[in-house]
């Protein structure tokens, strides 16, 4: 027994180092990689459809060509303009994911100064009660110190990973600033945080086709299938119709249908009451997401996919830790170790098979068992039922250890799914678990756990006796 609860602790202390730390970065990596797996093919299943109440208004090279002759960045007043127009339609809350870092031009004499009707229609915005928030910097604020009071400032800079330059990760703030998504979903729904958030966000992104995009947005895709996966990875890049509803400015300054009316109703379907996330899609203009579906994206869409996270799941959006008590870090280790016990108990148990006789069954002794040279254990139910699972093992080969990887997989997939859906942890942590079960058999293999129990820890544990009866 003692030797049996050796081996469990020596299995438990490899499986703390294997989900705790990853040498070179491999599991991180293998996390990330599987994790967007199961967001690419299984995420439709498990998201669903995109949030009704949130609109990207995307300004383009067209609008841009038609009203500011191509030029950029576009003058002060005419995102005034677009966004008069919009405040027409009554939106519910406004995000503008522009910097507008430069100065005010001053007046010349036969020309109001640029940026004057902005700050006008931002009024007008405040006294409708209608929040706005601004992407800002430092200089943001110092070069325009008159929108105090008509903005909240939030830091709207792109996380991105610098392995694979995929965006999947979204902080709550950033340099002492609220980000867009958290801020807009504090302010606008009072109670779905009953504490402030700490954990950053691992975005989920919908996969579901958006209908309203569909009826008049093209896409250029290339859809990658489970063979091409298998065959070359899970890499490369498409442009696909965005999950979110997305509004073109073009298309909001020109509105056009059968009748005026009509035109007012298509566009209050898009804007009214909505979350409206404006932002641009320009040519040279390098505010562009690679998401963890591997789709192309420009920048505005990674807030608008992070408020849709936060609308859909709430205080329970995915995180790397997961919320409430695990995000704890002691906890989640002792979390992880809970789950990998039985496993250890099972590898101890087994992890030496009783002497084959000449005929290739196994033979166990009447009153004991081998289990190495030197070393018996006393026969017992524990012991017969061990040796019988063993002859099936050999007499059934192949269904024997497809019914032991098939019941290892099941119990690790069916914890990871706990972990996600009740404990919101984002990450695929079953990676973990299956170098956690390869180590151990390699231990078991090379017979490195025998060695530290019988040449390492007996030895050490002898020599403490000896020093403690000496005394």
């Amino acid at each position: 027994m003692k030797r049996l609860l050796a081996y469990v602790l020596l299995i438990l202390v490899f499986a703390h180092l294997t989900l705790a730390y990853s040498p070179f970065g491999s599991s991180e990596r293998a996390d990330k990689y599987v994790q967007d797996l199961l967001n690419t093919y299984a995420g439709g299943w498990i998201y669903g459809a995109p949030q009704e109440n949130i609109t990207v208004l995307l300004l383009n090279d067209e609008a841009l060509a038609r009203h500011q002759r191509g030029h950029w960045p576009a003058s002060y007043d005419f995102h005034g303009r677009v966004l008069n127009t919009l405040l027409n339609e009554r939106p519910g809350a406004v995000f503008i994911d522009f910097l507008w870092l430069s100065r005010r031009p001053d007046a010349s004499a036969d020309a109001p100064r640029d940026g004057d009707y902005l700050i006008k229609v931002l009024q007008r915005y405040r006294r409708a009660g209608i929040p706005v928030y601004l992407a800002s910097t430092p200089a943001v604020r110092q070069n325009w110190p008159e929108l105090s009071g008509l903005v909240t400032h939030v830091a709207a800079d792109l996380d991105i990973d610098y392995v694979d330059f995929v965006s999947r990760t979204y902080p709550p703030a950033r340099h002492n600033m609220p980000t867009p998504a958290f801020q807009m979903a504090r302010d606008n729904r009072p109670g779905l945080f009953p504490q402030s958030p700490a954990a950053p966000m691992d975005i989920f992104w919908g996969t579901l086709p958006n209908r309203k995009n569909m009826s008049w947005m093209v896409a250029d895709t290339r859809e990658m299938g489970v063979v091409d996966v298998l065959t070359t990875g899970y890499s490369g890049a498409r442009t696909s119709i965005p999950f979110n509803t997305t509004l073109y400015v073009r298309d909001l300054l020109h509105q056009v249908a059968a009748t005026p009316e009509q035109a007012r109703r298509d566009a209050a379907a898009f804007i009214k009451d909505k979350f409206v996330l404006y932002g641009a899609n320009l040519t040279g203009v390098n505010d562009l997401i690679f998401t963890p579906t591997r789709d192309i994206l420009p920048g505005v869409y990674l807030h608008a996919m992070a408020l849709d996270n936060l609308l859909h799941w709430g205080s329970g959006y995915k995180s790397a830790q997961g919320n409430g008590l695990l995000a704890q870090q002691g906890w989640h280790a002792a979390w992880s170790l809970l789950i990998v016990l039985p496993v250890a108990l099972l590898l101890a148990l087994f992890h030496r098979r009783p002497r084959a006789s000449a005929g290739g069954s196994t033979s166990p002794a009447p009153q004991a068992t081998p289990l190495r040279p030197g070393v018996e254990l006393p026969a017992s139910k524990l012991a017969a039922w061990r040796d019988q699972v063993w002859r099936f093992v050999d007499r059934h080969p192949l269904r024997g250890r497809l019914f032991i990887a098939l019941a290892l997989g099941c119990w690790f997939i069916g914890w990871g799914a706990i972990e996600f859906f009740w404990l919101d942890v984002s990450a695929a942590t079953f990676v973990g678990y299956v170098e956690f079960l390869t180590l151990g058999f390699f231990l078991d293999k090379v017979g490195l756990a025998d060695w530290l129990i019988d040449d390492v820890l007996v030895p050490v544990r002898s020599a403490c006796t000896r020093i403690l009866r000496t005394r």
